[in-house]
This record gives structure tokens, C-alpha cells and sequence, in this order.
């Protein structure tokens, strides 16, 4: 807000040089149907970027422990794809750009969206950095697509400065919408690997559209879309179930697994001394002798308390040694989903 404020005073406050400025109907870009149609795509494909940046994040966390490296793998993977594809069409940016050629790169993306979700299920945690790399090709397509879609806006030196504008403020507005929507609706509602599937339908779909309407040979075209719709629906086969988790893959017991905004929480069950609770595929706790203690030891310093309060519900189990001993008790935890599982 400030960097877009500042320029605006300063503008309002410095006198206008007309000579040296172009007049104002030559500088205003017409917004007609293609180029809302263009405005649209970008805020979609920035929606869809930046969502899948969360998910691809939230899955591969699951599978490492929290890694805190993991997030900074995946956006250096995003910023070095979207380079990438960007070089790659300043390279051929000599040729006639073409909505169908922005559908197309729309299209492959989704095609390639869904192989970091399959792999990472199958893989260890020592060869997740294959399955970051994969991403690399979503990434570099969409980067490609971004200089072409401004290519395709803007049609005249004129319109140079205001036409990148409009398609920069539609494709930021759509990544804002997409890390807002990832994070707080779809990962709760449906899960990380579901709405990773959807978006791959979303997209796919609007590329096919955009490569169908716009090419000038229809009928070949139409059985390569058909052919990359069919590869998408495949690949949606493979999808692991968001139940079959990376934990309970690699220790054979029974697990529950949950997603809410905050995390990834997976219940193991079994034996008591095997029963361990995980946050975004970290042990945190299990069933033992120490959280109980950790509400007798306090009674026994203070034997007139008559109230506590237990940081980290976890397992439940200082809470209910708590409630044991008749100490009304109050119990933090982070994340909402903990609690409901510990009945």
C-alpha cells in the first residue's frame, strides 16, 4: 500500500510536463472483451499458483517431520521455474503471441501439478528433494504464461506502462486470494491432496477452453487436449487417499488423520505404549509415566491448589491426571483439531 500510495502523491504533488507525456486517450487501454478475458486468466493462474504453494508446502511437510526447510525449497523451486519460463519467452518473444499458446502452458501445467503429490507419498524423507524439483515444470510454464499474457494485453508502446499494471495487480490479486483460500478454506474443508486435485481440474479446464476457442486447427487440437485431459484424470488415480498418510505407510498402524488451518494431525493407535500423537508428521507425544507427572508433581508442591492449567493438551493426559486429582482445570492447545481426537 505504501509503495502504490507514494507514487500517486508524488504524481498529484510535481507539475505535469505535457510535452513530454503522452495524451490521455492514447495512454488508457481499453478494456474490452479480450483483455478482461486476459485479466481474468492471470488472476486465476495466480490464484492457482499461489494456492499450490501452500498445498505442495502442507504435503511435503507431512512427510519430513516440519522441516522448516522444506517451505524455503519450495519457494526457491517457485522462483527459479518462474525465471526460468520467463527467460524461455524472452528467448521467442519474436513470435506472434497467441491465447491458444496461453491455454496450452495453462494446460500442461495442470498435467504436471499432480506428480509431486503421488511421489511424495511413495518416497522418503531423504529423497524429497526429487519430488520439490518436479515442481520445477509447473512453475516454469506458469512463468512462461505471465510475459505472454502481457504480450497478448499489450498491443501498442502506448499502452505499455498501464497495460503491465493492469495484469500485474490482477495476477498479484489473484495470489492473494489463492494463499488466503488454500490456507484457511480448502485445506480444512476437503484436505491438502483434494483441493490439490481440484485446482488441477480448474486449471486444466480453463487452459483446454482457452486452447480449444482460440486455435486456428480445431480438430487436431482437440484430440491433444483430449489426450492431456486424459492423462490428468490418470494421474488423479494415484492420488493417495489424505487417510493412507506418510506415518501410517512406514509404521504399519492404525492411524486417523486430520487437516485443519493450523496443521496436519495424525493419531496413532494400537498398544498404549504405542499410541503417539504428530503434528505435520512430527512425534510430539506419546502415552507415558512423564506427562502424568506433570500435574502430580505441581499437587504435591501445592497441595491447596485447587486449579490448573495445562499448556499443551497433546495426548490429554496431564489434563485428565489433573481432573483426577479434582483440580479444575484449564487446558491450552494450538491446534483445535488435538483436542476433539483425545476422547
Amino acid at each position: 500500500l505504501g509503495a502504490g500510495i507514494g507514487p500517486l502523491l508524488i504524481s498529484r504533488s510535481l507539475p505535469w510536463q505535457q510535452e513530454t507525456a503522452a495524451p490521455a486517450s492514447e495512454s488508457r487501454v481499453p478494456l474490452d472483451r479480450r483483455r478482461v478475458l486476459l485479466l481474468a486468466v492471470t488472476f486465476a493462474s495466480g490464484l492457482v499458483s499461489l494456492a499450490l504453494e501452500v498445498l505442495w508446502t502442507r504435503v511435503l511437510v507431512q512427510a519430513t517431520g516440519t522441516s522448516i526447510y522444506i517451505f524455503v525449497a519450495v519457494l526457491a523451486v517457485y522462483l527459479i521455474g518462474i525465471a526460468g519460463g520467463s527467460l524461455v519467452y524472452e528467448r521467442q518473444k519474436q513470435r506472434t503471441p497467441r491465447i491458444a499458446t496461453l491455454g496450452w502452458c495453462l494446460a500442461g501445467a495442470a498435467s504436471f501439478t499432480l506428480v509431486p503429490v503421488i511421489l511424495s507419498d511413495t518416497r522418503g524423507p531423504h529423497e524429497l528433494p526429487v519430488v520439490v524439483a518436479l515442481i520445477v515444470p509447473v512453475t516454469a510454464l506458469l512463468g512462461y504464461a505471465f510475459p505472454l499474457t502481457v504480450r497478448l494485453f499489450v498491443d501498442r508502446a502506448a499502452h505499455a506502462s498501464r497495460g503491465v499494471g493492469f495484469v500485474y495487480a490482477a495476477n498479484t490479486a489473484g495470489c492473494v486470494v489463492g494463499t488466503v483460500l488454500a490456507g484457511f478454506v480448502l485445506i480444512p474443508t476437503i484436505g491438502s491432496n483434494a483441493s490439490i486435485i481440484v485446482l488441477c481440474i480448474f486449471e486444466a479446464a480453463m487452459g483446454s477452453v482457452l486452447a480449444i476457442a482460440f486455435s486456428p486447427n480445431k480438430r487436431y487440437l482437440r484430440a491433444g487436449v483430449g489426450i492431456v485431459l486424459t492423462g490428468v484424470v490418470a494421474l488423479m488415480l494415484f492420488v493417495p487417499d489424505a487417510r493412507v498418510t506418510f506415518i501410517q505407510r512406514h509404521i504399519g498402524r492404525p492411524t486417523a488423520h486430520f487437516e485443519d488451518d493450523v496443521a496436519a494431525v495424525d493419531v496413532v493407535g494400537g498398544l498404549p505404549r504405542h499410541r503417539k500423537l504428530y503434528i505435520n508428521g512430527q512425534s510430539i507425544t506419546a502415552l507415558t509415566i512423564d506427562t502424568k507427572l506433570l500435574a502430580y508433581l505441581p499437587k504435591a508442591l501445592r497441595p491447596d491448589a485447587s486449579s490448573m492449567l495445562a499448556i499443551c493438551f497433546g495426548t490429554g493426559t496431564t489434563y485428565r491426571s489433573s481432573i483426577i486429582l479434582g483440580l479444575h482445570t484449564d487446558a491450552v492447545e494450538l491446534d483445535p483439531t488435538v483436542p476433539t481426537v483425545m476422547h
